[in-house]
């Protein structure tokens, strides 16, 4: 079958959440969406995350994701008031950030 997807996890990049875990990234092929495997992914992150003693994590999220669903079902919440502009190519985007509890 081959790789199918990844997730990607580390220490808080932002100094405001430096004691968080962050997701930096999670991506999953198309075709294995809806299947459980994103769900698993992120759960083996977290796991990872505990092992190295954080209690919360963070992952930011472009604005008007169509996954947005996917880190509400897992337990994601809002920060609210969190949101920073980044560039992809030539092009501002708005991004937000989701919290979990680990």
């Amino acid at each position: 079958m081959g790789v199918v997807g990844f997730i990607a996890v580390t220490s808080g990049r932002e100094e405001r959440y430096n004691q968080w875990g962050e997701i930096g990234a999670i991506y999953l092929l198309e075709a294995y969406k809806q299947k459980g495997i994103g769900f698993q992914l992120l759960s083996n992150g977290f796991e990872f995350l505990r092992t190295k003693n954080y209690k919360k994590a963070y992952c930011w999220i472009l604005e008007n994701n169509p996954t947005c669903s996917f880190y509400e079902r897992s337990g994601g919440i809002r920060i609210l008031g969190e949101i920073k502009v980044a560039e992809i190519g030539d092009q501002q985007v708005n991004e937000f950030a989701y919290e979990w509890d680990l």
